[in-house]
């Protein structure tokens, strides 16, 4: 149960003839698990390893995180809800590697991080990867908005996001700030017409 009162679940489904939804799907109850909302599918591959977690943030986001074996090895994959669970962002690969990587857990930590780790053998040998988002704000959200937040892959120094523009008459100057791990960085770019 969220700190909202809901309960919130996610599993992986197989089509039937009354359910075609299949893959990893999220349901949530308001009412105490008398009911639940239709299922909403986050990933439509079957080939996902059992382990699925689910972590509603203090803003209620539902954040998830699973394994698939889609591409033939194991990879951890990200996905978020920030509509009440009405819709998911399209799953981050967030392991992203040449070994395997498997069991993840997410966790949020006292400042309202998302933390998440797992095994990943990509070195040689079974070791433990983590990744943390990184918190983005567009300073210019007239003219261009930017997600929330975004993943940043385990070892990596960068992630990579969509910037949403409108049209605008002239070139216009835009000012985006990223937080990670108690530092803020802006950059500005420019939208052309």
């Amino acid at each position: 149960m969220d700190s909202f009162g809901n309960i919130n679940i996610v599993w992986l489904a197989s089509a039937t003839v009354f359910d075609p939804v299949q893959g990893l799907v999220f349901a949530r109850s308001t009412d105490n698990g008398a009911t639940f909302s239709t299922p909403v599918a986050i990933y439509g591959s079957t080939a996902v390893a059992p382990g699925e977690q689910l972590i509603v943030d203090s803003k209620g986001n539902i954040n998830v995180v699973w394994q698939s074996n889609a591409s033939g090895k194991a990879q951890v994959f990200f996905s978020r809800s920030s509509d009440d669970g009405a819709t998911f962002s399209f799953p981050q690969n967030i392991s992203n590697d040449f070994g395997n990587a498997t069991a993840p857990v997410v966790a949020m930590d006292s400042a309202g991080n998302l933390n998440i780790a797992w095994t990943d053998d990509t070195p040689g040998t079974s070791d433990i990867f983590f990744s943390r988002q990184a918190t983005l704000a567009s300073l210019s959200s007239t003219v261009a908005s930017v997600p929330n937040t975004v993943t940043v892959p385990a070892g990596a120094t960068t992630a990579i996001f969509i910037v949403n523009t409108i049209s605008v008459p002239e070139s216009t100057s835009i000012t985006f700030s990223a937080s990670y791990q108690g530092a803020t960085r802006t950059v500005n770019l420019t939208v052309f017409p």
